[in-house]
């Protein structure tokens, strides 16, 4: 394989081929090492020539990542800001925005008209507007199901952790039920509160494009009118960003 697309995420690390006609999602767990674990993955696979790496990590993780790459014989580029030019934000500080938001709007206007909300749901969960001139007019952060659960186990005496669950039910019948319910549907009605906020201003139709892990919770709870789950929108930015360089 000549080039691969890498999202490090802060849960899960994803590649892609960008040659691949479908788009094919690999994913996996940080190890305790996570340049040693993706290294590893890489190596099984077959060291690509080329890496584009989308990470929202520390830059110290980067650089380490990118040395021992390189090490190998593999040219990495990390993706930052600058290299998302198509994308007009109302944010103050453009180098501020996250790589992995940018992406995923690049991607949301490769395949959808705008207006749209993009919400990538996973460790964290981001909300953003775009309207109808493809201008992003800003987002909402706010922690994901799982940050939601361990800030409720790790700050009482008596809950303990849990992992994040569907949990069907609102009338939960024990505490850990109750903190899966709670988590659940707490997190979705943030989501459909921000959206609906943002639709007062883009329009009632106004499309919402959902991705990240917990989409699929989100999907058949949101506000009416267009709504997609796209699983691979981060990288179908990215291998647009490559198209057009």
């Amino acid at each position: 394989m000549k080039t691969c697309l890498l999202d490090m995420g802060n849960t899960r690390w994803k590649w892609m081929a960008p040659e691949d006609d479908d788009l094919v999602l690999h994913q996996y767990e940080y190890m305790k090492d996570p340049v040693e674990g993706i290294i590893k993955e890489l190596d099984q696979m077959g060291m690509p020539e080329k890496l584009f790496v989308a990470s929202v990590r520390h830059e110290d993780l980067n650089n380490a990542l990118q040395k021992a790459l390189e090490a190998k014989g593999c040219k990495v580029r990390l993706l930052n800001w600058r290299d998302c030019v198509e994308i007009k934000t109302a944010y103050k500080d453009p180098s501020r925005l996250g790589i992995d938001r940018y992406l995923n709007m690049l991607g949301a206007l490769h395949l959808y008209q705008p207006p749209f909300i993009v919400v990538s749901a996973g460790t964290a969960v981001t909300v953003d507007a775009v309207d109808e001139k493809g201008v992003h007019l800003g987002g909402a952060i706010f922690p994901g199901r799982r940050l939601l659960a361990n800030v409720l186990t790790e700050n009482t005496d008596r809950v303990d952790m849990l992992q994040p669950a569907d949990h069907d039910t609102i009338f939960a019948q024990s505490t850990e039920a109750a903190v899966l319910a709670g988590t659940k549907y707490g997190f979705i009605a943030a989501v459909a509160g921000i959206v609906n906020t943002m639709r007062e201003t883009l329009g009632e139709q106004t499309r919402i494009i959902l991705t990240g892990g917990d989409a699929p919770v989100l999907e058949k709870h949101m506000p009416g009118g267009s709504k997609d789950t796209n699983s691979t929108l981060l990288f179908t930015g990215m291998r647009d960003l490559l198209t057009r360089q």
